[in-house]
């Protein structure tokens, strides 16, 4: 990837913040898929702009769910191996049973609220895809929940096959890394 990337960061899943460490997202994207001005200011999508074998229309998006042990979680740094295969990564906090409210007074995060505020975040990419570059209908979630992902996305994955690549971008096995398989699965979609 040439020129590094583009992060939106501090992005708001919903109207309604109760937590703001929780309910933010950050957006990384290669910045190849952007235009810009003289000073280097994001000034649209590059809709011919190319990374990895995608463009900023046909890049999968990977949406990074990291509420293990249904605690809550906070957006995290990018994981570049992405990025540098052209894909669109997403990283999203949402509240869990540990949540409280910014004044510690009240607890914010029971049941569905996990589901609720990552569910907001894919509502969020959608709804700003006039500024968000990638293919909306090529969300891909990662995490602890991996294999329904893919299965959501209609494919008929071997639950050993996933558990064998180590769930992560910088693990292979004889059968490829990680991030080969997400092309693999978002191919000819």
């Amino acid at each position: 990837m040439g020129g590094g990337g583009t992060v939106y960061q501090g992005v708001y899943m919903n109207a309604n913040i109760t937590n703001l460490s929780n309910q933010t997202m950050a957006i990384y994207v290669p910045a190849e898929y952007f235009t810009t001005d003289a000073e280097g200011n994001v000034t649209g999508i590059n809709h011919e702009g190319a990374a990895g074998g995608y463009t900023a229309d046909t890049a999968p998006i990977v949406y990074l769910n990291e509420c293990g042990g249904w605690k809550s979680s906070s957006p995290r740094s990018c994981d570049t191996s992405y990025i540098e295969q052209g894909m669109i990564y997403v990283t999203a906090g949402a509240r869990s049973r540990d949540a409280v409210s910014e004044d510690g007074t009240t607890r914010t995060g029971k049941a569905p609220t996990q589901m609720a505020d990552l569910k907001s975040g894919i509502i969020e990419l959608r709804a700003n895809g006039d500024v968000i570059p990638g293919d909306k209908d090529k969300i891909v979630s990662v995490g602890y929940n991996i294999l329904l992902a893919a299965q959501a996305l209609g494919k008929d994955i071997d639950y050993h096959l996933v558990w064998d690549m180590g769930h992560g971008s910088n693990e292979g096995t004889s059968t490829g890394t990680f991030i080969e398989w997400i092309n693999e699965i978002c191919a000819g979609e």
